[in-house]
Order: structure tokens, then C-alpha cells, then sequence
């Protein structure tokens, strides 16, 4: 693992470069939301500089994972679309979602299967 201490410098000089905003952004992506905090402590980044910018993500992460969905119920409840079914309309939401995750689940699949398993083509040289 030669290239190891070189990958190493130039993770810590990207952080040093870009940590309050890799710590900010990190917070709305879910896989890479979990590490931040880690490589921040391990580049000894300073916990008054990560709760300075993680606090303020976190107050505008929590709102933007809720209201979605509060606004979704909201306009299914102000429209018309369900007064037949009887009902309220959040009782419809969820089966709304399912069936729209599982349309577009067989859409991605198909399209995979048409393509050999991959939609993404290698880069060209």
C-alpha cells in the first residue's frame, strides 16, 4: 500500500480545505451522514467549528426530511381526489408511496435487464 500516506494527505488537506462545508452538506446525504463526524474527529477538527455547522444543518435537515410528506397530506386533504373513498387521505398516503416505489422499482429493473445490469456506461479513454 504505497499510495496509502499519499491518499492520507490529501484526505486531510480536502478537510482542511472543505470540512465545514463537507460537515454542513454531509448532513442531507445519507450514506456519507454517518462518517463525517468521524473523520472530522479524526482530523482533529475542532468541536466548537463542527457544532458551529452541524447544528445549523441540523435545523434545516430535520424540516426538510418532515415537510414533504406534511405538505404531501396537506394537498391530498385541501383536494377532492379522495372524498369517495371515505376516509382521510393520510390513511391513503402510504399505499400511495408503496405502489409508486414498486413502479418505479420494476421500471429501474426492466431497464437494467434491457441493459445487460448496468445503465451506466464506463467512462471513455
Amino acid at each position: 500500500m504505497s499510495g496509502y500516506p499519499g491518499v492520507m494527505a490529501q484526505s486531510e488537506a480536502f478537510f482542511d480545505r472543505w470540512g465545514a462545508l463537507a460537515v454542513f452538506f454531509a448532513r442531507f446525504v445519507p450514506p456519507i451522514r454517518a462518517f463525517v463526524p468521524i473523520t472530522a474527529g479524526a482530523l482533529d477538527m475542532a468541536p466548537s467549528r463542527f457544532f458551529a455547522v452541524n447544528v445549523p444543518a441540523i435545523l434545516l435537515w430535520a424540516p426538510a426530511h418532515v415537510l414533504p410528506g406534511v405538505l404531501a397530506v396537506s394537498s391530498l386533504e385541501n383536494s377532492s381526489l379522495f372524498e369517495h373513498a371515505g376516509g382521510h387521505p393520510k390513511h391513503f398516503w402510504m399505499p400511495v408511496v408503496v405502489g409508486l416505489s414498486l413502479i418505479i422499482g420494476l421500471a429501474i429493473w426492466t431497464l437494467r435487464r434491457r441493459h445487460g445490469g448496468s445503465m451506466i456506461e464506463p467512462a471513455a479513454d
